[in-house]
């Protein structure tokens, strides 16, 4: 029994939060995780936590790092940190656009939203990024959905416009 206790118990230790960077960023490991998490402190006094990718803690500890300059350039860059991606956003619309349906019925164009994004946006544009929705991308989704619909829709490109822009 003694055996077993000494062969488990390196992996009690290496679950110890590790300091970096003179104790701005931490290394820990979340219970359900065999990755290595790291977290940090942004200026706002927001934390901010993200995977490392990686169960080794030397491999893990250089990607905390990395991750760590990366999002201080994205901030002084005045960039977003974290890239959303189309679905993500459409969802959170969609919970909307259902909140004012239920609260109103009458409200027909968040039913004919609701609709659009199921059926035409979501499917087309949910596994990209929002910031790599290009003109050129727009131009292939009016084609797809002319094919999928099988005809021209009139008030079509100001739809288009006024969901994505």
């Amino acid at each position: 029994m003694n055996n077993l206790s000494l062969l488990f118990s390196s992996t009690a230790a290496e679950t110890e939060p590790i300091k970096l960077l003179g104790g701005v960023l931490t290394l820990y490991k979340r219970p359900t995780s065999h990755h290595w998490q790291c977290r940090f402190k942004l200026a706002t006094g927001a934390w901010h936590s993200t995977s490392t990718g990686s169960d080794q803690v030397a491999e893990a500890t250089t990607q905390a790092i990395a991750i760590y300059e990366t999002v201080k350039v994205k901030l002084a860059s005045d960039l977003a940190i974290k890239t959303r991606t189309f679905r993500q956003l459409a969802t959170q619309e969609l919970a909307m656009a259902a909140r004012v349906v239920q609260a109103n019925p009458n409200k027909r164009t968040h039913v004919d939203y609701i609709h659009i994004y199921t059926k035409y946006l979501i499917p087309f544009f949910g596994g990209y990024q929002v910031n790599d929705i290009t003109q050129e991308l727009v131009d292939d989704y009016v084609a797809w959905r002319i094919s999928r619909m099988g005809k021209n829709p009139k008030t079509y490109i100001r739809g288009v416009i006024k969901f994505l822009w």
